[in-house]
């Protein structure tokens, strides 16, 4: 090896040594103080990258996480508002119900409501989340609340969360609009009012009424001596004290006065009754006419004790449907079973929700009120409740059905006629065929005289086969009544023609018993409303009743065709029909001639009609429990509670939907952070051992620099002598 004093190899190697580990200690030592092993990106450039990118998304993420508790709080406030809301409707909804019992005073009870709608005014006002209202109407549309930041390749795609606002508000349009007129105070009053004498110039009058609680007074004098002007006057005096939006004044086509506080937006009432009244002048007023009186409202008795198997009805509609509820008496039951027994009836007939008949416990009286009714309940009070009657029918059935006519021979000489009587509709005719030209065969003449009858009776009555005539009166048709019995007289006939008989056979009546076959029935020439008439059959064997209501107005005729109608319908086929002159109808049934096939039945007891007797109940007009329509009312918050509801429902969902994504975003910013320490982060246990090597490997560097140095030296010894 070469000794020189210009290169010192040892030192280079040395110092060489020594720098690279003073480099290696700075390095742990950075990483030591800053706790990253990657903190620039000379450190390692794909990892900074990673790491940096994704510290930017934890950045990113927490941002959201936090505009996530801001929402969460908006939808929170307007949720706990809507509940709010919610409890104040069903307060609302039992002060309505309270004021049914007719006891209670509609204003008190309204002055209760009117408390809890400002209360809930109040809530929709102030369910404010640093100035944002989902509730008030006050933003239009979705709110979009920011749910995430989506990285898609190198697009960033945000997504959100769409929370509906919400118009819970009182103004036009808005969910709870039903509450600003909501009242149980005579709400629904319509009067029609009009002078009773003449007018005269200055006639005075004037109207008063309620706007909101605040009382108003509306006035006019006349200036002509019209009755039209002066209500015209009123109606226009009466709108402009309403004010805008509130006219539910008004002229009919009589030129009477119509005030209908329903026309009103805002909350109109009145004392239909006293409302209208003369200041001054001469005129007299006719008296008010309520056009929507209240519900109506009875309590009923028995007059007499009822005996067993008593029946008793009670006649209603529901919703324009016919209703009738039926109780029979048992054997020992007193007054207030039976009434019970009806009150059940009435209930179940009406259907769920209409549970308007009860049992007054002090009095025992059976009480019927329409107003509790979810549907609408109509009865006439006075007449709604009978004992019922069954009677037999009083008209006599009469046999009319097929009749062979004995042969007719021969052949017809010149000017010969064949004759046969008949009775159409109660009038006997006499059919004749001829002049007869000579050599015209009895079949010819029948023929003609089977299709004159046939004209008559509007069906296929008659028919003619080798001399014999037979007539099926139940063919008639078209209302005609077609009867052949009781005629003495055969075919009359003359010349040529020989006539073997003397009278007409009716099959019907010589081949059965006279009660299953063809009949005409007439019963009570008079029935009263609400009297049932049945007609009791067999259909191939099985029972069978047709049943029909006589209603108001009702001719005999009308309940006979109606009667029909019911028979057909339950026979499956057309086998009754009415017959005969107006005024004089009979009701014709085609029966079976074989047992047990297709319809039969026995004539003297087929007709029966139960009739009513109002004498046996005592009915006693109440006092409704308001005149304000319960139903329309219950429909009204029935409708603002489910928009409530579903509102409420909306924000706890969306409540939820952010609250979980918080929790997600919280969660995700954690699991993103862990990610990108396992990527940069030190591990100070391997850097304190790498500290202390370093440390001990720059000392040993340093005094090998030493040493290393101290080589040029030992060249110098070699020059002294």
């Amino acid at each position: 090896m070469v000794s020189s004093i210009l290169t010192n190899n040892g030192a280079m190697t040395a110092l060489q040594s020594l720098k690279a580990t003073q480099k290696n200690l700075l390095d742990t030592q950075n990483r030591i103080s800053t706790g990253l092993k990657v903190g620039t990106a000379k450190d390692n450039a794909a990892t900074w990258a990673v790491a940096t990118s994704m510290r930017g998304d934890i950045a990113n993420f927490k941002q959201v996480s936090e505009n996530l508790s801001v929402s969460s709080g908006v939808v929170k406030t307007a949720s706990t508002g809507t509940e709010q809301i919610a409890s104040l409707i069903s307060k609302i909804r039992e002060q309505v119900t309270s004021v049914q019992d007719g006891v209670k005073n509609a204003a008190t009870v309204q002055a209760t409501i009117d408390e809890y709608v400002g209360q809930i005014e109040g809530i929709i006002g102030s369910s404010s989340y640093k100035g944002v209202n989902l509730i008030n109407n006050s933003k239009s549309g979705n709110t979009q609340v920011l749910a995430s930041v989506n990285a898609d390749g190198d697009k960033l795609n945000p997504a959100y969360i769409s929370i509906a606002s919400q118009n819970l508000t009182m103004e036009a349009g808005g969910a709870l609009e039903g509450l600003s007129r909501l009242t149980v105070d005579r709400a629904k009053d319509s009067y029609s009012y009009a002078p009773a004498t003449g007018v005269a110039v200055s006639d005075k009058v004037s109207f008063t009424f309620k706007l909101n609680g605040v009382e108003k007074l509306a006035s006019f004098t006349a200036a002509t001596t019209s009755a039209s002007d002066l209500m015209t006057g009123l109606k226009d005096a009466i709108n402009a004290q309403a004010g805008a939006g509130n006219a539910f004044a008004d002229i009919d086509v009589n030129g009477k006065l119509v005030v209908n506080a329903e026309m009103a937006t805002d909350v109109v009432t009145f004392d239909g009754e006293t409302a209208l009244a003369k200041v001054s002048g001469s005129l007299t007023l006719g008296a008010a006419t309520n056009n929507a009186p209240p519900a109506p409202k009875y309590s009923y008795g028995l007059t007499a004790a009822p005996a067993a198997g008593d029946v008793y009805s009670f006649n209603f509609k529901v919703d324009g449907q016919d209703k009738v509820a039926t109780y029979t008496a048992l054997t020992g039951e007193s007054r207030s079973d039976v009434l019970t027994g009806l009150k059940n009836a009435i209930n179940y007939a009406a259907g769920t929700g209409n549970e308007v008949a009860s049992v007054d416990p002090n009095t025992g009286k059976l009480v019927v009120d329409a107003a509790l009714g979810g549907s609408a309940i109509e009865f006439d009070g006075a007449t709604a409740l009978s004992k019922v009657n069954s009677t037999a029918g009083t008209g006599t059935p009469s046999l009319n059905g097929l009749y062979v006519y004995s042969a007719v021979t021969g052949t017809a000489s010149a000017n010969d006629t064949l004759s046969l009587s008949v009775t159409l509709n109660g009038s006997t005719q006499t059919l004749t065929t001829g002049p007869l030209a000579a050599g015209v065969t009895a079949d010819a003449a029948l023929g003609n005289l089977a299709s004159q009858l046939n004209t008559l009776a509007n069906g296929a009555v008659a028919t003619v086969s080798s001399g014999v005539l037979t007539i099926d009166t139940s063919k008639s048709a078209g209302g005609v009544l077609l009867t052949m019995g009781g005629l003495a007289a055969d075919i009359t006939a003359s010349g040529g023609f020989t006539v073997s008989g003397t009278a007409p056979t009716n099959t019907d009546a010589t081949t059965l018993t006279g009660n299953l076959n063809r009949q005409n029935f007439d019963f009570n020439t008079t029935n009263a409303v609400n009297d049932v008439v049945s007609f009791s059959f067999k259909l191939n064997g099985a029972d069978k009743v047709a049943k029909v209501t006589v209603e108001a107005g009702e001719t005999h005729a009308d309940v006979m065709t109606k009667l029909a109608n019911a028979i057909n319908a339950e026979a499956g086929s057309t086998v009754a029909s009415v017959k005969g002159a107006s005024g004089s109808e009979v009701l014709s049934v085609a029966g079976s001639n074989t047992a047990n096939t297709g319809v039969e039945y026995t004539a003297a007891s087929a007709i029966s009609v139960q009739t009513h007797d109002e004498t046996a109940v005592a009915a006693d007009k109440k006092t409704p429990t308001t005149s304000t329509d319960y139903k329309e009312l219950l429909g009204r918050l029935k409708t603002i509670e489910s928009a409530v509801l579903a509102a409420g429902a909306a924000f706890g969902a969306a409540q939820t939907r952010i609250d979980l994504q918080k929790d997600f975003m919280d969660k995700l910013v954690d699991t993103l952070t862990s990610g990108v320490g396992a990527l940069v982060d030190a591990d100070m246990s391997e850097e304190a051992a790498r500290l202390q090597a370093l440390q001990v490997q720059e000392q040993l560097g340093t005094q090998a620099l030493s040493i290393a140095n101290q080589a040029p030296q030992s060249i110098l010894s070699l020059f002294r002598g």
